[in-house]
């Protein structure tokens, strides 16, 4: 059972080929921006610490090799269980607010921001 995610604002079907984990995306049919909120990574974050941590001690690990362990085996977790979250779990998406998406910093500033960095601040006469 594959579920997909939709808009919030028309209920439309979104194509998994449009959505973008770290930054803003647009729906096909109302055109409006959306994100996927903080609290879907989180989760994901807090799963993989759970499959990891167990899975070490299973395999022998004790003490400080346990944690140890468990921070090698948290990337692999979360390689291996990515597909699986959005294949079963898919992400609620929300209308984009600007500062509220958690991956915010991996995509450029909008162009008035950028343009006002560059030319410094503004005089005052």
């Amino acid at each position: 059972m594959t579920t997909v995610p939709k808009c919030p604002i028309c209920a439309a079907v979104i194509e998994w080929a449009r959505v973008t984990f770290t930054s803003p995306f647009r729906c096909p049919n109302c055109r409006r921006e959306l994100q996927i909120p903080s609290s879907y990574f989180m989760l994901q974050a807090w799963i993989d610490v759970f499959i990891s941590g167990p899975l070490a001690y299973a395999l022998g690990f004790r003490g400080y090799g346990l944690l140890f362990a468990t921070i090698c085996i948290l990337p692999l977790s979360i390689f291996a269980t990515a597909f699986l979250y959005r294949r079963f779990i898919p992400p609620k998406l929300k209308p984009y607010h600007p500062g509220h998406l958690r991956l915010d910093f991996l995509h450029e500033p909008p162009q008035d921001e950028q343009e006002r960095g560059a030319s410094g601040p503004s005089e005052i006469r």
